[in-house]
């Protein structure tokens, strides 16, 4: 089926948009799996044939959280609707590659890419002085404001546009205010998609999206809505979600969060694919702030370990600020593997809510003050007005912290969260004592004891 086949095989509510969007900015947002992506991928070709009419070689910026999610969510898109006129680029790394892009007339023409990751991005600098014919934005709902405009702003040719993606947020996000409300036809257009304008949805699956999302996320991603989080974060946590005693592992994994100013706290989880959960949390570690050393690093690793007391992790997934404590953590000789943690605060919070709604993940009653944790961790609602972002009250969250680091960094964003029953032999990541020639002949101080 060629390009001009699989538009025509488009939705009706794709097929509308492919034929209306004709702004500067068009915004496609709405529901998850909705049918935006689809639709992104074949306005970017129209855009691109509109830009040929004036340029003969068009250049434009793919951007998403990193360089990997712009191949994977945006260029692979545009490939497998438009076959070999996109060429993959030959490393996941690549920043900037060429598209070979056949034209109506059978003419190959070549079009520039350049893939931003704006997690990444350590000035606006990154974007600037560019000229360019289009912007593609993936999960615009992430994108800081500076980045958005930088990359807007080197749209100056007409025919340029920007196409973005995104999910809903706080009813205050720059998109939704300075975008979406004032979307006039002309320079701006958006464009609305609910779950039933993708007619290939399971009703299996609509129903597994009403039974994971609760709160502002079922607002948002089944039905849609731009609103400001409130209230409890986890509110649907209760007796179900927790269970009377540890299950037989058959790994362990660790979440870390470091204080300084707060307790350092880490969660304990066992792991059994052939389980139901296949993981649980099994014990909970918190530091005494009243304690002589509470911020003292050698004092908090004698502590960990001693806690840990032979159920050795296969990873710890620790605070990435943590750099002193993650370096004594490396020097264990037990084969753990110690790894920065993927920290991303809302993706993580969206995590742990489906692991634990669909009955993945389970809390074992012992851990009382993770449970309590748990059940009052709420949203800051007067920043989530203000400032315009989802951001959860910073007190009494330490453990929440740590259970985030451990799950999120070993599930990963799936969205049908089918984990691999094979993760438990994932490699060690970050051992450099285990690399360390003189293993037999050295000790690292303190570790002892524990043997």
């Amino acid at each position: 089926m060629d390009c001009y086949q699989k538009i025509r095989a488009l939705t009706p509510r794709q097929l509308e948009v492919f034929r209306l969007a004709t702004a500067r900015i068009v915004v496609l947002h709405g529901c998850v799996r909705s049918g935006k992506t689809v639709t992104q991928a074949a306005l970017a070709g129209k855009m691109i044939e509109n830009a040929l009419q004036n340029v003969s070689i068009p250049s434009y910026i793919a951007m998403a959280k990193s360089v990997e999610n712009c191949h994977y969510n945006i260029q692979d898109n545009m490939r497998d609707f438009f076959g070999s006129r996109v060429v993959r680029p030959s490393s996941a790394k690549s920043t900037t590659f060429a598209a070979n892009w056949t034209r109506p007339d059978g003419r190959t023409v070549e079009v520039n890419y350049r893939c931003v990751g704006w997690s990444t991005i350590k000035s606006t600098g990154t974007i600037m002085g560019q000229n360019i014919d289009g912007v593609l934005i993936d999960e615009g709902q992430y994108v800081p404001l500076d980045v958005f405009e930088a990359a807007g702003g080197r749209q100056n040719r007409d025919h340029a546009q920007c196409i973005i993606t995104t999910n809903p947020a706080g009813a205050s996000h720059y998109l939704k205010k300075n975008f979406i409300d004032k979307a006039d036809g002309k320079h701006i257009q958006e464009f609305f998609f609910k779950l039933e304008d993708n007619p290939f949805l399971s009703r299996d699956y609509l129903e597994f999206l009403e039974a994971t999302y609760t709160g502002v996320n079922y607002r948002r991603f089944v039905l849609g809505e731009w609103c400001d989080a409130s209230g409890l974060i986890y509110r649907f946590f209760g007796d179900e979600h927790m269970m009377d005693y540890a299950d037989d592992p058959t790994a362990y994994y660790c979440g870390f969060d470091w204080g300084m100013n707060h307790p350092c706290a880490a969660v304990l989880i066992g792991f059994n694919a052939a389980k139901r959960p296949q993981a649980w949390i099994e014990d909970e570690f918190i530091t005494d702030p009243k304690s002589s050393d509470f911020s003292d690093p050698n004092s908090i690793n004698e502590q960990f370990w001693r806690w840990i007391n032979g159920r050795f992790p296969r990873q710890i997934f620790v605070d990435p600020s943590a750099i002193h404590i993650r370096s004594l953590f490396a020097q264990n000789p037990f084969g753990c593997a110690i790894t920065n943690a993927s920290n991303d605060v809302l993706p993580g919070i969206q995590c742990v809510s489906r692991l634990m709604r669909t009955g993945r993940v389970k809390v074992v009653k012992s851990c009382k003050r993770l449970i309590e944790e748990l059940q009052t961790y709420a949203w800051d609602e007067n920043k989530c007005k203000s400032q315009g972002k989802d951001v959860p009250v910073k007190i009494g969250d330490d453990l929440c912290d740590a259970l985030r680091y451990a799950l999120y960094s070993l599930y990963g964003t799936e969205d049908d969260l089918e984990v691999s029953d094979q993760i438990i032999k994932r490699p060690q990541l970050y051992n450099p004592f285990l690399q360390n020639a003189n293993i037999f002949n050295t000790q690292p101080k303190g570790f002892d004891s524990f043997r």
